[in-house]
């Protein structure tokens, strides 16, 4: 597709968004998820034409600390797109197509299915959780312990549920982590994330959709991507954020919009529908190995040296990683924060 700004593509990933968008592929060298067939079967149904760019991972390496310098906030996303967006330049693109706000407007999610599932469980136990919560510590399971156990601590209603499946850190946490002086300024997570999304003016079918688009992806996929796809002067448009096209989604009940299985309003609305090969299958997203690289040292871990946050707190926190109880994400962000406080 040709328009005035230049050549257009299309982000893919195997998700349904980006097959209902058509599709510019990256592929990466590293060992994981490979949707190169899909989408080339994909690209000769609708008729365009399909260019890979491999990504080396040494390369990647090499380019991370620039990679992160390009976020304009702490954040555990956006690092992907900083390099899907270099291989799109590097074939001539200067805009791509992005399929954000597929997921939250047509429950593409699983927060979606397991918030519900967490209020569930706290209902179970009306009295007595925050003992239980911490029997579940105490438990081996790493994340999904962690997950339990915040489910039964904040899942009393649905912010807090949401917050209990999408958080890195408790406000328990975060006080560890903060200097003494700064452990009052954390505050009740459910509590702000009800009055920032203003979900009780919502129906109850739509909170979670509100959330995730007023949180996660107004506050940190947005932003993200726009900064590290500018870095490399590319322009990166959604058109599934559209103003009228969510005012005429929302017509439609929430629970027929987020019915699935794999978003099946949004991917059966083009003549033909997305081919089942793309959607019947596991989402794969973009996925980099920072798991294994930060254990192997493939990066070089950072830590933030500053005297609002305790380096104790977080030693133990990287044991914790190290030890395989902590997910990566939560010693990612402190890498993260390093590079934007220094």
């Amino acid at each position: 597709m040709c328009g005035i700004a230049g050549v257009i593509g299309v982000r893919g990933g195997g998700r349904t968004n980006e097959a209902e968008l058509t599709a510019l592929r990256d592929a990466q060298t590293h060992r994981g998820p490979d949707d190169a067939g899909l989408w080339l079967s994909e690209d000769s149904t609708v008729g365009l034409g399909h260019r890979e760019i491999p990504i080396r991972v040494d390369e990647i390496r090499e380019r991370m600390p620039d990679a992160v310098r390009a976020l304009d906030q702490p954040s555990v996303d956006g690092i992907n797109t900083y390099f899907v967006s270099e291989a799109a330049v590097r074939a001539g693109l200067k805009v791509a197509v992005s399929g954000v706000g597929g997921d939250e407007v047509f429950g593409g999610y699983g927060t979606f299915e397991r918030v519900p599932r967490i209020q569930r469980l706290r209902r179970m136990i009306p009295i007595g959780a925050s003992l239980a919560a911490a029997a579940v510590d105490r438990l081996p399971g790493g994340r999904f312990t962690s997950r339990a156990s915040n489910g039964l601590r904040f899942g009393t209603d649905l912010p807090g549920a949401y917050f209990a499946e999408r958080c890195l850190f408790t406000p328990a946490e975060a006080r560890r982590l903060l200097a003494p002086e700064l452990a009052d300024a954390v505050v009740d997570p459910a509590a702000e994330l009800r009055d920032r999304v203003g979900v009780d003016a919502l129906p109850k079918d739509e909170h979670i959709s509100a959330l995730e688009l007023r949180q996660y992806m107004l506050a940190q996929l947005l932003r993200d991507t726009d900064a590290v796809s500018m870095r490399h002067s590319l322009e990166v448009r959604t058109p599934l954020v559209d103003r009228e096209l969510l005012e005429r989604a929302c017509l439609i009940p929430a629970p027929l919009r987020h019915a699935g299985p794999a978003k099946r309003r949004l991917r059966e609305a083009p003549d033909p529908p997305v081919p089942e090969a793309l959607w019947n299958r596991r989402k794969q997203g973009f996925t980099l190995p920072f798991d294994h690289w930060l254990k192997t040292g493939g990066i070089e871990l950072q830590l933030p040296e500053h005297p609002w946050l305790r380096a104790d707190a977080m030693d133990n926190l990287v044991s914790g990683f190290r030890a395989g109880r902590v997910h990566f994400s939560r010693v990612w962000i402190l890498h993260v924060l390093a590079h934007y406080l220094n």
